[in-house]
């Protein structure tokens, strides 16, 4: 999905870039670098990149992705 055109600030957020949510659920933690493929095109995690864990524990990535 696309982020809000309120949190693109041109430097962490730029225009194109994507926001990922990934659970956490039976994966390995991501890293800034890893690669994900939609549609045949590949996107790269970029800063920001958050873990959410209510209560301590991770359940879901806030990741950012840019061609």
């Amino acid at each position: 999905m696309s982020w809000n055109s309120g949190v693109i600030d041109g430097s962490l957020i730029k225009t194109g870039d994507k926001q990922l949510l990934l659970s956490a659920t039976g994966i390995t933690a991501p890293v800034l670098g890893d690669t994900v493929t939609f549609d045949g095109v590949v996107h790269t995690l970029v800063e920001p990149l958050k873990p959410l864990s209510p209560a301590g524990i991770v359940v879901l990535y806030d990741c950012n992705i840019r061609v």
